[in-house]
Protein backbone atom coordinates (compact mmCIF):
# COMPACT_ATOMS: atom_id res chain seq x y z
CA UNK A 1 0.00 0.00 0.00
CA UNK A 2 2.89 2.38 0.73
CA UNK A 3 4.03 2.36 -2.88
CA UNK A 4 0.57 3.55 -3.97
CA UNK A 5 0.73 6.46 -1.53
CA UNK A 6 4.15 7.44 -2.86
CA UNK A 7 2.73 7.58 -6.40
CA UNK A 8 0.02 10.11 -5.47
CA UNK A 9 0.37 13.12 -7.77
CA UNK A 10 -2.27 15.36 -6.15
CA UNK A 11 -2.75 15.76 -2.40
CA UNK A 12 -5.38 17.69 -0.50
CA UNK A 13 -4.07 18.72 2.91
CA UNK A 14 -6.77 19.80 5.36
CA UNK A 15 -6.11 22.11 8.30
CA UNK A 16 -9.24 24.03 9.27
CA UNK A 17 -7.89 25.87 12.32
CA UNK A 18 -6.40 29.28 12.86
CA UNK A 19 -3.33 30.82 11.26
CA UNK A 20 -0.93 29.53 13.91
CA UNK A 21 -2.09 25.94 13.46
CA UNK A 22 -1.55 26.16 9.71
CA UNK A 23 1.90 27.62 10.34
CA UNK A 24 2.76 24.67 12.62
CA UNK A 25 1.98 22.17 9.84
CA UNK A 26 4.37 23.78 7.32
CA UNK A 27 7.16 21.25 8.10
CA UNK A 28 4.78 18.44 7.11
CA UNK A 29 3.88 20.25 3.89
CA UNK A 30 7.57 20.76 3.16
CA UNK A 31 8.24 17.05 3.73
CA UNK A 32 5.44 16.08 1.34
CA UNK A 33 6.90 18.39 -1.30
CA UNK A 34 10.46 17.14 -0.75
CA UNK A 35 9.40 13.52 -1.13
CA UNK A 36 8.05 14.20 -4.64
CA UNK A 37 8.75 17.74 -5.95
CA UNK A 38 6.39 17.24 -8.89
CA UNK A 39 3.46 16.50 -6.58
CA UNK A 40 0.56 19.00 -6.56
CA UNK A 41 -0.31 20.14 -3.01
CA UNK A 42 -3.58 21.89 -2.22
CA UNK A 43 -4.35 23.21 1.26
CA UNK A 44 -7.95 23.39 2.46
CA UNK A 45 -8.03 25.78 5.40
CA UNK A 46 -10.01 28.43 7.24
CA UNK A 47 -10.07 32.03 5.99
CA UNK A 48 -7.63 32.98 8.77
CA UNK A 49 -5.29 30.15 7.76
CA UNK A 50 -5.49 31.19 4.12
CA UNK A 51 -3.79 34.47 5.04
CA UNK A 52 -0.53 32.48 4.95
CA UNK A 53 -1.02 31.45 1.31
CA UNK A 54 1.54 33.89 -0.15
CA UNK A 55 4.18 32.51 2.22
CA UNK A 56 3.58 28.79 1.66
CA UNK A 57 6.11 28.02 -1.05
CA UNK A 58 5.42 24.28 -0.88
CA UNK A 59 1.67 24.66 -1.52
CA UNK A 60 0.38 25.04 -5.07
CA UNK A 61 -3.17 26.12 -4.24
CA UNK A 62 -5.16 27.20 -1.18
CA UNK A 63 -8.91 26.77 -0.71
CA UNK A 64 -10.47 28.76 2.12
Amino acid sequence: MTHLWNQARHLLCVRLDALGDVLMCTPALRALRAQHPERQLTLLTSPSGAVLAPYLDDVDAVIA
